[in-house]
């Protein structure tokens, strides 16, 4: 883009000359034409905290939100801007409030001054917030984990007369923040699930848009049974876009909600297979747990998923996220898969981890009950019972649980 570097070569050489107005301005241009170029940003950020004590609240907002929208994360810029602005946090409004707020939290920068800041000068005024502006809010405390519950119930309250404004993004975003700080105001739930439900109707909504949202109803245990069905009319349509974390967690959000859905769990399974190569432990744990727990026997799957895991162990180092070893045991043992049980349990043992998952309950999976007196069970007796893997011994594992 020669224009582009033309002009960016010339504000970088008058970068000096530059008023807080115009840096926030060239900022939130580049912004806007996806031009993230590297040295100009560099020498705005420099600029913005030489002129910092003269910047307006709308000049803080702006550049805050430029740099937040492209990933940049200057930390000098954003600790002088942090500062400045929580100075001026009575000027900046509605909108300069969300999006200091959104933007600290893109960055994943916990200011806890500021943060507190913006939430008390965003109570008196929460009427004057618009859909997106509160959408943002919420999503900004809950990705940096602030359980501000008196914040909630005041955005909770001013969305709920203006739900039918929110876009479907706007509504997954403030679902899935109430749902992460566990805020279970079940009529606003329910509110969410009435203005969602044309939107997923009548227009094409994103992936991560249905998954969040099916996640948050899931996550605070809350079954809307139209929400759920347009979900997964919606999901169906548009399988083939899901993205690898998408499908685990619409997958887990429908089974914890016990809501079996034949057509769209036919889909995300064949959707899966091909997929499961992309999948991380978590993902896969998710899905096999999600299939034990709606007894769907998916053999292919199940076998493409203990493929994928068992490669994941063998890969793992002492940094490697393990998934959820319990929910992939006890799911091949839910759903008996005998051999896809005793291949993961020696798979995990190996890494030298029986002893967490014998602790956890993995070791009486296999173990019927009813053969034995629960009162007098000796430990050797229920292990004879429960333990089906042949080579037990060999890994290991016996002498250690025999001791």
């Amino acid at each position: 883009m020669p224009l582009l570097d033309a002009i960016a070569s010339s504000a970088i050489a008058r970068r000096s000359a530059c008023g807080t107005q115009n840096i926030a301005n060239i900022a939130w241009a580049c912004e806007r034409l996806v031009f993230a170029h590297i040295p100009l940003l560099e020498a705005l950020a420099a600029a913005s905290i030489s002129n910092i004590h003269v910047a307006s609240p709308q000049d803080l907002c702006n550049t805050l939100w430029a740099f937040a929208k492209q990933a940049i994360c200057n930390e000098p810029l954003r600790d002088a801007i942090s500062s400045a602005a929580r100075n001026k946090i009575g000027l900046v409004g509605s909108m300069g409030l969300a999006n200091i707020a959104w933007s600290e939290a893109f960055l994943s920068y916990l200011n806890r001054p500021l943060m507190n800041s913006i939430s008390s000068q965003a109570l008196p005024t929460i009427s004057d917030f618009n859909s997106q502006d509160l959408a943002n809010m919420s999503w900004a405390f809950a990705h940096i984990w602030i359980k501000d519950h008196t914040l909630l119930e005041s955005i909770a309250s001013a969305s709920i007369r203006i739900l039918r404004q929110f876009c479907a993004q706007g509504l997954a975003n403030t679902a899935w923040a109430m749902s992460r700080l566990e805020f279970d105001d079940v009529p606003f739930l329910h509110a969410i699930a009435s203005a969602a439900r044309p939107i997923i109707t009548d227009s094409e909504v994103e992936p991560q848009n249905l998954s969040n949202i099916a996640w948050a109803f899931a996550k605070l245990n809350v079954l809307d049974e139209p929400l759920m069905s347009s979900i997964s009319s919606a999901s169906i349509k548009i399988m083939k876009d899901f993205k690898p974390m998408e499908l685990p967690i619409t997958f887990w959000a429908f089974a914890t909600l016990a809501f079996e859905d034949k057509p769209l769990c036919d889909a995300i399974s064949a959707a899966s297979i091909p997929m499961c190569s992309s999948l991380e432990m978590l993902d896969l744990s998710n899905t096999a747990w999600s299939l034990a727990l709606l007894g769907r026997a998916d053999e292919p799957l199940l076998e493409a998923i203990s493929a994928r895991a068992i490669r994941l162990i063998c890969e793992a180092d002492p940094q490697s996220h393990l998934g959820n070893p319990l929910a992939f045991i006890w799911a091949f043992w839910r759903l008996t898969q005998e051999h896809l049980e005793r291949n993961m349990f020696l798979e995990y043992a190996a890494l030298g981890i029986q002893i967490e998952l014998v602790s956890c309950g993995v070791i009486m999976m296999g173990n019927d009950w009813r053969k034995l007196r629960p009162v007098e069970v000796h430990m050797e007796e229920a292990m004879e019972v429960a333990c089906f893997w042949s080579d037990f011994e060999d890994r290991g594992v016996y002498q250690w649980v025999h001791e």
